[in-house]
């Protein structure tokens, strides 16, 4: 991985960046010159070329990150662009086209378990925040039987997550029921709305669009004891010191923005409104009230949630069944943020 060290602090197109606050200089001697008692400047930003895979509330870290320059308060100067589907995502990233991504652990866990590099630096969320929606003459999940079900890819989070609601219903995916990928989840309500598909796999705040529309929702996930890697933060193993504090200023970064976002409601709304281009002031308040809580604070990485992915890809990869979640989980940097006192300073003793 090639790193570029870049000298400005200009931000990616198509996203506002806030430029990091600088304080009032310091008296100065009448005796001699003296330095102005100006806070520490940031760090000489690395250039980062971070990809986002899904057009939901999980990203919104990495948006308030990039809007309220907490990025470049930390010495990242982020290139975000969207690429749909992690499967697509990892193609990127083995390709040397992006350095880091945030979206759902499938792509990861694909490539680990075939003894590749990939590896989750981060958790944003240990749950799955998706839920099934269908039309309004399906009532009960065992309806489902011969119908049709839309994810974004069969690979994908939200492929994954359907075929464990099915599964939990006693349907078999692929046998009982058809599932059909759709692209991305505003496709999925797209295809609902024609009767493309008879339920779909969505996050808020789509979900009130879809709700709007009239259908209904058969389960979500987020509300369960269910733990998974919703949306993490993966690269290739970083192993050269310029790879290390490249990860190590993005995470201290998302870090910071999810305090951001637990404690300031409107600056959270905009950049969620601006990330899904929601102007619904409901879905996006559904959005902030569903997926706030859920962040994790110090990004943390749950064997339990790496093993329950691991169960669930067994299913289509035998070799997931004989994998074991540290090969998946590189948890050096969300260690030292714990050590560093970073979430005590944070949040006090909230």
């Amino acid at each position: 991985m090639v790193l570029l060290m870049a000298c400005g602090t200009a931000a990616p197109a198509g996203r506002e960046t806030v430029a990091a606050p600088r304080g009032a200089p310091g008296p100065v001697s009448t005796a001699a010159p003296a330095a102005e008692a100006a806070p520490t400047a940031p760090p000489a930003p690395v250039r980062v070329r971070l990809a986002f895979t899904a057009i939901s509330g999980a990203q919104l870290p990495i948006w308030v990150a990039q809007d309220a320059g907490i990025f470049l308060q930390n010495g990242v100067d982020a290139d975000l662009s969207y690429i749909a589907t992690s499967q697509t995502a990892m193609g990127a990233l083995l390709g040397n086209e992006v350095d880091i991504l945030s979206g759902g652990a499938e792509a990861a866990l694909a490539v680990a378990v075939e003894g590749g590099d990939a590896v989750a630096v981060g958790a944003k969320l240990n749950k799955v925040v998706q839920a099934m929606y269908a039309a309004p003459s399906i009532t009960e999940p065992g309806q489902l039987r011969g119908k049709t079900v839309g994810v974004t890819r069969l690979g994908s989070l939200s492929g994954t997550s359907a075929r464990y609601l099915l599964r939990s219903w006693g349907l078999e995916p692929e046998r009982d029921v058809t599932l059909l990928q759709t692209g991305g989840f505003p496709e999925t309500v797209a295809a609902l709305s024609v009767s493309g598909i008879d339920a779909g796999m969505l996050p808020p705040p789509q979900t009130l669009r879809a709700q709007d529309a009239g259908f209904v929702e058969l389960a979500n996930l987020w509300s369960t004891s269910f733990d998974y890697p919703g949306s993490i933060i993966s690269m290739l193993r970083p192993r050269t010191p310029e790879q290390e504090e490249l990860t190590r200023r993005t995470l201290r970064a998302v870090v910071e923005a999810i305090h951001r976002i637990k404690t300031d409601r409107a600056t959270a709304l905009r950049s969620l409104q601006g990330g899904t281009k929601t102007d619904d002031p409901r879905a996006l308040e559904e959005g902030y009230e569903i997926y706030a809580p859920l962040y994790e604070r110090d990004l943390r990485l749950s064997r339990e949630a790496f093993r329950n992915a691991l169960e669930e890809l067994a299913h289509t990869n035998p070799r997931a069944a004989s994998t074991s979640p540290d090969n998946l989980i590189d948890s050096r940097f969300v260690d030292e943020i714990r050590q560093s006192g970073l979430i005590e300073r944070l949040y006090g003793s909230q």
